[in-house]
């Protein structure tokens, strides 16, 4: 049986006395060389030369399990594909989550602005209002989406909301003789109407509180 390793020497001896007996290759043989192929190019240099057919010398008579590369090669490009995929579903994700975030942001600022109230943007502070008047307050928000808050008090109470918004029809003057109410005259300012002179709960003074409404998101 031949030794692998004396047939690699072998061969080598072979190449070597081909490449010295014919030494004057002309150009024009030269450009009749083969077309480079890299499936026999071992070691992927772009080149073949002596040192690859040495290498497949070497590996003369092994045996194993064979491979398919084309079939390797379409797997590899199939994974980065899917790699690729991936990656474009998270970019969408993070884009969705970041939108998600801003959302929620302006969800909390438009919350604090309805909700949460915190100080009011306009506070009249206690006004004393005659009865049968109509008090004019510039609060200056230059907006109608307001939130609106009045209280009245008298000598002896507080704060009371007693016959908000007038109470005690009178069917002979067609009007109400106890309460008060608001109305917005303009994006600047809010108008308090005081009823007629009342014993159990007059509405000798009033406060007006306001709050802008945020603009909900979108």
């Amino acid at each position: 049986m031949i030794d692998r390793k004396d047939l690699a020497v072998s061969v080598i001896v072979i190449v070597c006395l081909t490449i010295s007996v014919f030494p004057s290759i002309t150009s024009s043989q030269t450009e009749e060389l083969p077309e480079y192929d890299p499936w026999v190019d071992p070691n992927d240099d772009g080149k073949i030369r002596i040192d690859d057919i040495l290498t497949l010398a070497l590996m003369f008579g092994a045996e194993g399990t064979p491979i398919n590369k084309t079939a390797l090669l379409l797997e590899l490009l199939t994974k980065i594909e899917n790699l690729n995929n991936t990656v474009i579903e998270l970019e969408n994700t993070i884009n969705y989550l970041n939108t998600t975030i801003i959302n929620l942001n302006e969800t909390v600022v438009y919350l604090n602005g309805t909700q949460g109230l915190g100080s009011p943007d306009y506070d009249s502070g206690w006004v004393g209002l005659s009865k049968e008047t109509i008090r004019t307050f510039n609060h200056n928000l230059g907006t109608t989406r307001l939130l609106v808050y009045m209280t009245g008090k008298a000598p002896y109470n507080q704060g009371h909301q007693m016959w908000y918004g007038g109470d005690h029809y009178n069917d002979n003057v067609y009007q109400y003789i106890l309460g008060a109410y608001w109305y917005l005259q303009n994006e600047n300012t809010i108008c308090v109407r005081r009823y007629g002179q009342g014993i159990e709960c007059p509405w000798y003074e009033v406060r007006v509180m306001i709050w802008k409404i945020q603009e909900p998101p979108t």
